[in-house]
């Protein structure tokens, strides 16, 4: 699903290559993940490239028991390859709490 080429911007500002994103989900850096969801999703297709965004809400449970609800602005950039869509390029923005 991730080009060769795909670099992101994480929510902390770094540039991350994509075996280092990779690298963030290997086996044992495995952590349990949040429920996610995609709200406001706008897309817009250019010739053989999409740009898609879209807020990311996420609810965690804390170790207290509460739910935490946080959103970030994600950003992709999906190339049309010889076979599949790709994802080529990604940045997400942490959003502050409202």
């Amino acid at each position: 699903i991730l080009d060769d080429s795909y670099y992101e911007v994480s929510p902390v500002g770094e540039i991350d290559s994509k075996n280092k994103v990779l690298g963030f989900y290997s086996n044992e850096n495995k952590k349990p993940s949040p429920e996610a969801s995609l709200q406001n999703v706008n897309v817009r297709v250019y010739q053989q490239f999409s740009i898609v965004i879209a807020e990311l809400v996420f609810d965690v449970v804390l170790p207290n028991g509460q739910n935490n609800t946080f959103s970030m602005t994600g950003s992709w950039v999906i190339a049309v390859s010889e076979k599949d869509p790709v994802i080529v390029s990604a940045q997400y923005t942490p959003l502050r709490k409202r």
